[in-house]
């Protein structure tokens, strides 16, 4: 039985010559054999010339462009997270047009499951639903847990 599975990333995973972008990319394109699988991941101009390469394994991709800050701005970001709650790396992968994004995705269709690929995807906003579970690297999650349950494992509001 072929399912829906969104898979979200905070980097892009191709060409697969580290860690993370192995994993990704072993994961989704062996999905992509079996079902239906939409990776939604943040890309720079010089990755968006492997889409296509991507494509060709069966994967449907979805990128938004973020390309990666100056020292300067680096560095003053890192900075501002020194006076908040949240830490730099997930202040830096959030952005509005991820968030809309996702939404756009739930909003054109629902999956089966959905795979969160960092701990940096954390900030992102999802539809509260139980259609589907989230699963996040490394961690599998019997469909008999709650999702309020769930939630706060991940210390997301409206729990």
């Amino acid at each position: 039985m072929s399912r829906r599975i969104l898979v979200i990333g905070a980097w892009f995973p191709y060409p697969p010559r580290w860690g993370w972008a192995v994993r990704v990319y072993q994961l989704t394109r062996q999905l992509a054999e079996r079902h239906e699988v939409t990776l939604l991941t943040y890309a720079t101009a010089a990755d968006e010339a492997n889409v296509p390469e991507l494509e060709s394994q069966g994967l449907q991709v979805k990128t938004v462009r973020h390309e990666a800050l100056s020292t300067k701005e680096r560095r003053q970001a890192q900075l501002r997270s020194l006076f908040s709650r949240t830490p730099y790396e997930p202040y830096r992968t959030y952005s509005p047009e991820m968030q809309r994004a996702i939404d756009g995705l739930f909003a054109n269709g629902s999956f089966d499951a959905v795979q969160l690929e960092s701990t940096l995807v954390w900030p992102f906003r999802f539809p509260e639903t139980r259609r589907w579970r989230t699963v996040s690297h490394a961690i599998s999650i019997p469909r008999s847990i709650p999702a309020c349950t769930m939630r706060a494992l991940w210390r997301a509001p409206r729990c």
